[in-house]
This record gives C-alpha cells, structure tokens and sequence, in this order.
C-alpha cells in the first residue's frame, strides 16, 4: 500500500487512479470473501 500511495502523490493521469482503485477494492474483497466462506464452513 505504501508504494500506492507514493504513486497517487504524484497526480497520475486519472485512468491510473481507476486501475489502481479497482485493483485495490477487488483485492480487499476477495480477501474478506474468502474469509467470511471459511467462517461459514466452520
């Protein structure tokens, strides 16, 4: 994440800003869905 943040202070073009974004809330959600199917088979 740190290195995302370097990224974003130096006002990328915005495409990048929705690729990184994207990249980043479809990575945190299949991490918690992940987490909440295991939860459920427990």
């Amino acid at each position: 994440m740190l290195s995302g943040i370097n990224f974003l202070k130096e006002d990328p073009p915005p495409p990048f800003i929705a690729l990184y974004l994207i990249f980043y809330w479809t990575t945190l959600a299949l991490i918690i869905h992940y987490l909440l199917g295991k939860l459920k088979r427990s």
